[in-house]
């Protein structure tokens, strides 16, 4: 398996199994992402933008930051937006118009996250809330230097590549291989943003 992660229970119902996956641990990404928020947001109310309803990688991401965040920080809303960027920035309005006082935004995607900065700026919040998501795409790194976006997390997608074609070459040829083969992630921020390879 490469790249998302897959109900397991559901896998064995269809008689299915998995010989290796490779990829990243999606839940100890995000929480890298959440330890990160708890050091340099100010405690008070997140608002969660999730993916798709019951798909695993979507589950996994809110899982991890949130299992980072302490007693101070409050998820006080929690709503998918289907991957998607208008639908990030509708349902990051009804947030907002629910809970005003909402301090802190977490995408599980980069088009999420873009969809609910622009909401955030034109309902005129954007001092008010810190933002952060999942992917590191070209647009995660300008909003970072435009300082709208706190922190994206970084995977090296050409590295899966070739682990997914080493892993499934040694299966090929019947050795034997690990069960996860996880990947190397980044937390990018205002302080590294300026590393990053064009």
């Amino acid at each position: 398996l490469y790249n998302d992660t897959v109900d397991m229970d559901d896998l064995d119902a269809l008689g299915g199994h998995i010989d290796s996956y490779v990829g990243l641990n999606s839940v100890e990404a995000s929480k890298k992402v959440g330890e990160y928020c708890v050091e340099n947001s100010k405690p008070g109310k997140v608002a969660v933008i999730e993916g798709m309803s019951g798909v695993v990688a979507s589950t996994e991401r809110v899982e991890g930051f949130q299992s980072a965040l302490t007693d101070d920080f409050e998820v006080a809303a929690s709503q998918p937006a289907d991957w998607d960027k208008n639908e990030a920035y509708n349902v990051m309005q009804n947030i907002l118009t629910a809970n005003p006082d909402i301090s802190i935004v977490w995408a599980v995607s980069s088009t999420m996250g873009m969809g609910a900065i622009q909401a955030i700026e034109d309902m005129n919040l954007s001092d008010q809330i810190d933002v952060y998501d999942f992917d590191c795409e070209a647009d995660d790194v300008k909003a970072i230097k435009d300082g709208k976006l706190c922190a994206t997390l970084r995977y090296p997608t050409k590295e899966w590549a070739a682990l997914a074609f080493d892993t499934a070459l040694s299966l090929a040829k019947g050795e034997t291989v690990e069960d996860n083969v996880y990947t190397e992630v980044q937390v990018i921020t205002p302080d590294n943003v300026d590393t990053l390879e064009e």
